[in-house]
């Protein structure tokens, strides 16, 4: 067995070599940049906002556009107490504010900016008001035939819509619950070289949280098109680290639409947490090897001579160094001595569960090795502004699930109202039943200009 060790050193000369080796190959013939597999971009999160394949002639053009929108939510949360007594001291109420304004600068020659600033206002929090920049960029390129994006960023790596094994570079991953706002950029430098609409080459050097240059991460993706079947091959590399190898595909088979990825992990540290007398104890746990899958199925229907009206997405997401525990390694806190005066245990449940995260051995949809997801949409319910979504994620393992139905109203002028409902089942300490949560009810309404 031959084995490979892969420096960051390396990755960084291996991505800038072949970045230089394409930008002289790609100079041999002129590439239409609106070809590139339809317009659709592969790496960029933003498409919806910046729109990488518009007509060449408007970026010969300067402008300036803002745009923005606003969301106001109430969230009711019912624990599961609260369906057996239903007294009003087992609910609870929150409401908050969210406004994210985005600046679009187009310059002549294809260069760009983008920035996507983020408010939000929360009365129950006693900061009150909360920042975020969520994504801030400049976008060049050389010549038309090698595009450079450098700044804070969201990047698409991988095929499949919720999970993606391949995809170590985001610092903020997917959210099973429709977020109110963005998604958090990380920092770094992308590279995208094309060969005609066939082959493209990735490059992306990631910078976040970097203090030292040493402590760079980077990843490079091979992506090629062959028979209407798009795949990739990637690698992440960082110093300290065994490299990852990813692989993913999609593609179409009759009427229905196949994705799939596998992230192949090197090395990989389990951690695992037992407790004594309440005291949470960390071990970690090195596994060589093991991958992270997952393969996804979706299909559009027509419904009343309404085309693809009804869409279906089902995903299931194998995560090797996940536990099989039937349960999370929460102790039965009524035993533990209460703290003084307080009369509660010197450990709440909401407190390990903080330590959990904070160590890294809790990632919501990502704790344990089998897990199933279904989405499903359907346009035009009732009137033709409204949209009807039903969404469930499963924990094999544990045997919980988290379930959604919502409601969304938009209007021609903008405005959006929408009604979210989300139930928690399975049993108590489970991944989904973790906070003793019944129900939520979240109510939404927005504008966006």
């Amino acid at each position: 067995m031959v084995q490979w060790k892969i420096s960051p050193r390396c990755v960084t000369r291996t991505v800038a070599a072949a970045v230089v080796l394409s930008c002289g190959m790609a100079m041999a013939g002129e590439i239409d940049e609106n070809e590139l597999f339809g317009g659709e971009s592969v790496v960029v999160d933003s498409a919806g906002v910046v729109n990488a394949g518009e007509v060449r002639g408007l970026d010969e053009k300067k402008s300036a556009a803002f745009s923005g929108e606003i969301t106001t939510a109430a969230l009711t949360r019912l624990s599961r107490d609260w369906f057996e007594n239903g007294h009003a001291d087992e609910t609870a109420f929150s409401g908050t504010v969210t406004g994210n304004l985005m600046l679009d600068v187009r310059l002549p020659g294809g260069f760009k900016t983008f920035g996507n600033a983020e408010a939000s206002y929360d009365p129950a929090d006693s900061s009150g008001s909360r920042f975020h920049l969520r994504e801030l960029f400049v976008d060049a390129n050389v010549s038309r035939r090698v595009y450079v994006r450098a700044g804070k960023q969201v990047l698409q790596w991988g095929r499949c819509n919720f999970w993606n094994p391949t995809d170590l570079i985001n610092v903020e991953k997917k959210s099973f619950v429709d977020k109110i706002g963005y998604r958090e950029g990380t920092f770094g430098l992308k590279a995208h070289v094309p060969f005609g609409t066939t082959v493209n080459l990735y490059g992306f050097v990631d910078m976040h949280d970097v203090r030292r240059p040493d402590s760079l991460a980077g990843a490079a993706k091979f992506e090629f098109l062959v028979g209407g079947v798009e795949s990739s091959l990637s690698l992440w590399d960082r110093r300290g680290r065994k490299p990852v190898y990813g692989f993913d595909v999609s593609g179409t088979l009759f009427d229905f639409m196949l994705a799939g990825e596998i992230g192949l992990f090197q090395e990989y540290d389990v951690k695992k947490v037992s407790f004594a007398d309440g005291v949470p104890q960390l071990v970690v746990e090195k596994k060589n090897r093991v991958p992270r899958v997952c393969v996804g199925v979706t299909r559009f229907f027509d419904l009343l001579d309404v085309q693809d009206r009804v869409m279906s997405s089902v995903e299931f997401y194998f995560n090797r160094p996940g536990l099989t525990d039937r349960k999370l390694p929460i102790p039965d806190l009524s035993g533990v001595e209460p703290a003084p005066q307080s009369g509660e245990p010197a450990i709440s449940q909401e407190q390990l569960v903080a330590f959990f995260i904070e160590q890294g051995l809790y990632e919501p949809n990502n704790f344990s090795r089998c897990y199933l997801a279904f989405f499903s949409t359907v346009s035009k319910f009732i009137v033709s502004d409204m949209t009807l979504t039903v969404n469930a994620i499963g924990n094999l393992n544990q045997r919980c699930v988290m379930a959604t139905a919502g409601l969304g109203y938009a209007t021609l002028h903008n405005f959006n109202l929408g009604l979210l409902l989300t139930g928690y089942f399975g049993p108590e300490k489970t991944e989904y039943a973790i906070a003793g949560s019944g129900a939520d009810v979240r109510v939404t309404a927005g504008i966006a200009f």
